[in-house]
Formats: structure tokens, C-alpha cells, sequence
């Protein structure tokens, strides 16, 4: 056993000794750049396949990223930062968090179908069947069939499907192709592979006029609050709020309710509040609404 590894192994028994022996712990099951375990001066770089115990802290560097086997399911750090693994578990277990979590998901998932059916046409329904023969030569040079046709498999769960239609696109400017990249980012968001949407989300940076522009800030935001990182959601929408904002009233109140998670995050109740007010005020008698006031009685 290398020094590395050793340190690691005495790191994770100490903890588990401190804790009792019948503790668990959280395994690495994919790692991009560095990340370590440890506190105080003691840090050791974690590999793919290493154990940590729940009691340990995880620091994420730059341009890193780290997916846990964790008690419960998986979860997703692609921020850098300090991660305290007993809090991040003890926040995404809470009933409360758990029903926020799910009204996060249904309500994106909503902006997002909404905007596949209202912008769905009868060529991406032709494309999403016709694509899947040897024979689609006739859409060769049209990409914007094989689009529509990943937005309808987007919208109806196929995300395979929506990968595969979208793989077949020969984009022919540098828009059409950072708008197919954001549709696969969406696909792989919403098929729960965090990383992958992530790594091309940040590989994106729209102008604001581009038709997906608002559904870019909103996914981008929701793979923030879900991967432990409220300060870069709330960075996020803040910077461009003007863009997330300027499409309708599901956009808005979507807008300020995931505002609103990133403010609870990071513990600022007053201005959790005043963005929670704006999505009852904007939302009414919706499931976002009454979740975000029965949030609200809560604070």
C-alpha cells in the first residue's frame, strides 16, 4: 500500500473509531480533478473507489468535480469548496428539503416541457420517427428537425432517444451548435447525470437573445442547488436576472423561487422571504405558489 492510500485508510479508521465501528461512509464513484479528504492541516487526495467516512469533510479544488455512493443516494459536488458531509447529508434528508427538491424539479421540468410543446413542429415529430431508419437523407442539412424531435423526447422522458437524435446533427453555424449543446445538457440533467450537464453548461455562455437563454440560467441554477451550491445559484441569477425574467410568468416565478432556494442556503431568511412573497405574489394558487408559502409560514 503506497503512503497516499495508507494515510487515507488511517484517516478513515480514526474517524470510524471516533464514531463506532458500525459508522458509514460515502464512496467515490466518479472524480474529475482533484479532490481531498480530511480537516484542519490533514488533507489527502480521494480516488475513484476510496471510502469516506460520514463524519469527513470534502474540499473540492477548481475545475473539479466528485459524485458520491452516498446513504439514500447519489450525490453531485461540482462547485470548489469545503463540504461537510454529515450537514450536506443531514439537508438533503430533511423532509422539508426533500419536498422542496421535488417542487424544484416538477417546476423546471414543467418550463421546460411547456416550452418543447409550444415550440414543437410537425417536421420534429417526423424526425424523432424517420431519424431512427437508415434512410434519413432528407434532413441531412436541417437541424433543426432532429432539435425539435430531442426537445419531444426530452419532454416525454426519453432521454436516450433525445441524446441519440441530437448526436445526428451537423450544426452549420457556432449558434446552432452551442444550442444543440444545450439541449444535450438538458437531456443529461434531467436523466440525473449531473456532470455531464454540468461540464457543458459551463462550456456555454449565451448573450441573453438566444431563445434557450432563459432555460439555460434556470437549469444551470437548479444543478447549483442541487449539487450543495447555493452561492453560485444565487450569483448566477442575480448576474442575470434580466435573462431569466424576460421570457413570462412561469419564467419569473420560477426565477425567484430558485432565488429563493439559493438565499435559504446560505442562511439570509430576509431576502429568502422577499423572493419566496414575489413567487406567491407572481405564481398564485399553483404547486409553486402554495410551496413557496407554505415556506414562507415556516420562516
Amino acid at each position: 500500500m503506497n503512503m497516499k492510500r495508507w494515510v487515507l485508510a488511517s484517516f478513515i479508521l480514526e474517524a470510524l473509531v471516533a464514531v463506532g465501528l458500525g459508522a458509514q461512509s460515502v464512496t467515490v464513484l466518479y472524480l474529475e480533478g482533484r479532490v481531498f479528504a480530511g480537516s484542519g492541516d490533514e488533507w489527502i487526495s480521494v480516488g475513484i473507489g476510496d471510502h469516506v467516512p460520514l463524519t469527513g469533510i470534502l474540499r473540492v479544488q477548481k475545475e473539479s468535480s466528485i459524485d458520491l455512493s452516498a446513504p439514500g443516494g447519489r450525490i453531485s459536488l461540482v462547485e470548489p469548496g469545503t463540504y461537510v458531509l454529515h450537514d450536506i447529508l443531514q439537508a438533503r434528508d430533511d423532509p422539508a428539503s426533500a419536498d422542496i427538491s421535488a417542487q424544484v424539479m416538477g417546476e423546471l421540468k414543467r418550463i421546460l416541457n411547456g416550452r418543447s410543446a409550444n415550440q414543437a413542429v410537425t417536421g420534429g415529430v417526423r424526425g424523432a420517427d424517420e431519424a431512427k431508419t437508415a434512410d434519413h437523407d432528407w434532413v441531412t442539412s436541417d437541424a433543426a428537425v432532429f432539435v425539435d424531435a430531442a426537445k419531444e423526447y426530452i419532454a416525454s422522458g426519453n432521454y436516450d432517444d433525445a441524446l441519440d437524435q441530437l448526436d445526428q446533427v451537423q450544426a452549420s453555424s457556432d449558434e446552432e451548435s452551442a444550442e444543440i449543446s444545450f439541449y444535450r445538457a438538458e437531456a443529461y440533467a434531467m436523466a440525473g447525470k449531473t456532470h455531464q450537464a454540468y461540464k457543458i453548461l459551463t462550456s456555454l455562455a449565451p448573450k441573453g437573445k438566444e431563445a434557450w437563454a432563459g432555460d439555460f440560467i434556470l437549469l444551470k441554477a437548479r444543478l447549483y442547488l442541487g449539487s450543495f451550491a447555493p452561492r453560485a445559484a444565487v450569483d448566477l441569477l442575480t448576474d442575470k436576472a434580466s435573462v431569466a425574467l424576460g421570457n413570462d410568468s412561469q419564467y419569473a416565478g420560477a426565477y425567484y423561487f430558485f432565488l429563493g432556494l439559493g438565499y435559504r442556503g446560505l442562511g439570509n431568511v430576509a431576502q429568502e422571504r422577499q423572493s419566496l412573497k414575489r413567487v406567491v405574489t407572481i405564481s398564485g394558487d399553483t404547486g409553486l405558489g402554495r410551496t413557496a408559502g407554505e415556506i414562507l409560514k415556516g420562516l
